[in-house]
């Protein structure tokens, strides 16, 4: 993990100072005003406001940018390393990885930008406004006290029950998970259920919790303002105050004003913590299964009574060539992903296979690639999605970003997913084949290409894997047809048979 982000941690920091010196000196303008003799230089207090401002501006955007940097860095970091367990080893279920992808990292590697650097700001000004109030023996100081420690016992009150209701939003996401999975696994049956029969599972118990945490954070920022304004009144109403006849009795009644700004922030991102310890939890908590990786030669494979373990499908025999394309069709529910995640060593198997003369063994064959139906697209800049360890140029991924027909992507750095450009189920596939593409894999088992995609788009793939046949083999599971598609042979899945046609179309 990267260093601590001192730069922007000190630009936020800076930031919050400016906002609070701001009101100090505009308050102590006002009054100096009242009582100003004449000659007084109303231009220097006015000068150092806007001096002021200008810092809080560019200390705002320049945490903002740094910090912005700070968290794509430590989130590739999380990436990279997330990768690297997953080098020999594959997790269980489908939906917690593109969980730790997308949200557990961000969550982990936004941990300063978002809570720790607010937290910062209140833990340096308030003492700061201590020791300015009590070295100008400014009226209210004590109140500046009692609110920090007002502060302190709610943060940590928030932090202690925020953990407590992240605990129950685990066990409730994973009850989720569950009955989802299930629920999808008997959507063959669903056409029988009377209505109101159907037991969909909701998120509502995940969402009520969520709601809490959030609840939780705008209870603490109103508890902040209500105290700060009591302190206000108290100080106005309360003759032992010493506030009246006091020109600098302004300044601290602003700064307890102030105090959602200044405290308030701190105070709603204390949640994070709960945020902060779930996602780490679950990275640190994912269920990998060790897959061991198997170098197979180049040449002709063949399949003997071939099928995926624990998967609704016939047994195959057949044989697929070095290179050409392969169609796998077939009904909805024979196996035709299964064969395929099968084939690549993605899921166990029984029967044999065969890479030219060899055996092959259970685990990952090291030249083929499977190329998911619904693939995972990171919230990343583009170039991270096509290439996370950067080793291709510019170039060819703008390259091959063309071939798969997305060549109006051009620009490498623009962010995906959430807050930023959201792809289509279609575009989604052909960044999947074009992040393919650039692993120079020899076999390509590739699940339902074409779905979803309009007939440019199809076409465009279509006249790529024709193409790529001439030096590779292209295993594609499908049930749209493409006449253009130049079909060595074809797997029916629906009986385990084997039609061999060089004119096949699927």
């Amino acid at each position: 993990m990267k260093s601590t982000p001192w730069v922007s941690l000190c630009l936020a920091v800076l930031h919050g100072i400016a906002g609070l010196s701001i009101l100090v000196v505009s308050a102590w303008f006002i009054a100096a005003c009242a009582v100003a003799p004449i000659g007084f230089n109303y231009m220097l207090p006015a000068v150092a406001i806007r001096a002021l401002a200008l810092i809080r501006i560019a200390s705002g955007y320049g945490h903002m940018w740094v910090g912005h940097k700070d968290l794509l860095a430590r989130t590739a970091v999380l990436r990279d390393g997330l990768f690297g367990r997953l080098l020999h080893h594959r997790i269980a279920r489908r939906a917690q990885l593109a969980e730790a992808l997308s949200a557990h990292t961000e969550t982990v590697a936004s941990v300063w930008v978002a809570c720790i650097a607010q937290v910062a700001t209140a833990v340096i000004v308030l003492p700061a406004l201590l020791a300015a109030g009590l070295y100008l023996v400014l009226p209210g100081t004590i109140f500046i006290v009692v609110l920090g420690m007002v502060w302190l016992a709610i943060t940590i009150g928030v932090v202690v029950k925020s953990l407590d209701v992240a605990a129950e939003q685990v066990l409730a996401e994973q009850a989720l998970a569950e009955r989802s999975e299930a629920y999808l696994r008997t959507s063959s049956l669903w056409h029988l259920y009377a209505p109101g029969q159907h037991n969909r599972p909701t998120a509502m118990p995940v969402w009520s919790l969520e709601n809490r945490l959030q609840s939780l954070s705008e209870k603490a920022v109103w508890t902040i303002q209500a105290l700060a304004f009591l302190m206000v009144i108290i100080m106005v109403a309360w003759p032992a105050a010493g506030v009246l006849h006091n020109p600098l009795a302004m300044i601290v009644p602003m700064i307890l004003l102030a105090a959602p700004d200044w405290l308030g922030r701190s105070a709603a991102t204390a949640t994070f913590a709960a945020r902060f310890n779930k996602a780490r939890q679950a990275l640190s908590d994912l269920s990998l299964r060790h897959v061991p990786v198997i170098t197979a030669p180049v040449g002709k494979i063949r399949l003997q009574r071939f099928a995926a373990r624990g998967r609704p499908m016939e047994p195959v025999d057949t044989v697929l060539p070095q290179c050409g394309i392969v169609t796998v069709s077939g009904p909805s529910g024979t196996g035709k992903s299964s064969l395929l995640q099968a084939l690549a060593g993605e899921i166990p198997f029984f029967g044999k296979k065969y890479s030219d003369t060899l055996s092959l063994p259970q685990g990952l064959v090291e030249p083929w690639l499977y190329v998911q139906q619904a693939p995972t697209v990171l919230q990343a800049t583009l170039r991270d999605n096509l290439d996370p360890a950067r080793r291709c140029s510019n170039d060819k991924l703008l390259e091959v970003l063309a071939s798969v027909g997305l060549g109006y992507l051009t620009e490498l750095s623009q962010w995906l997913g959430a807050g930023g450009r959201t792809l289509s189920g279609g575009e989604s596939k052909r960044l999947a084949i074009a992040r393919a593409l650039l692993t120079n894999k020899k076999v390509l088992l590739v699940d339902e290409p074409f779905e979803g995609l309009d007939v440019f788009s199809r076409s465009k793939l279509v006249s790529l894997f024709n193409t790529l046949s001439h030096t590779h083999l292209i295993v594609i599971a499908t049930h749209i047809r493409a006449s253009s598609l130049r079909v060595d042979c074809t797997v029916v899945m629906n009986s385990g048979l084997t039609v061999t046609d060089q004119q096949a179309s699927i």
